[in-house]
């Protein structure tokens, strides 16, 4: 019986020591950006619609949230003919909300405070820190994708979006 536990521990230890077998597949990682960094809050030409989120109606405006890249801007004075005038770009953004002529949006981690009142020239006034659980940065995963995909890691800074790469025995996968 001695023998027989020794054997298994024995087998055990040894498998445990065997290194693990390297996968390599394509799949997507995580773009990551300084959470900080509030200078690339800027009104840009039309951008591409992939991942929509939350719409506002905003004087003359219709404001569509673009995930983790910012919100579109529809010139809605027409009604039955919107218009893309362009872009406030917001790296990480997903939540947005008005008041008055204040824009507050998340960044995924701060909540960010902007003066629309041009709303072609938006100005950046503040921001409370860590407003959003950081833990909302490790969730995350690739939109409308289906596969492998490199876990998002909170200490590397916000995910901006997602990049297809070659990756080493990713832990993370999503079918979408």
């Amino acid at each position: 019986m001695r023998l027989n536990i020794l054997i298994l521990c024995m087998s055990v230890f040894v498998a445990s020591c065997i290194p693990e077998e390297k996968v390599v597949v394509q799949g997507m990682a995580p773009i990551y950006g300084d959470p900080d960094d509030f200078s690339k809050i800027s009104f840009l030409p039309t951008q591409p619609s992939v991942n929509r989120g939350n719409i506002l109606i905003y004087k003359n405006y219709i404001l569509i949230n673009e995930r983790l890249k910012g919100i579109h801007v529809y010139d809605n004075t027409d009604p039955t003919s919107p218009v893309n005038v362009g872009f406030i770009n917001i790296p990480g953004n997903s939540i947005l909300t008005i008041d008055k002529d204040i824009l507050f949006a998340d960044n995924t981690l701060h909540l960010i405070v902007i003066d629309i009142s041009d709303i072609k020239q938006p100005s950046y006034l503040t921001h409370i820190s860590n407003h959003f659980k950081s833990s909302l940065i490790e969730e995350l995963f690739p939109p409308n994708y289906s596969g492998d995909f490199e876990c998002a890691k909170g200490g590397k800074g916000i995910v901006l979006g997602w990049e297809e790469k070659t990756l080493e025995n990713p832990k993370c996968f999503t079918n979408n």
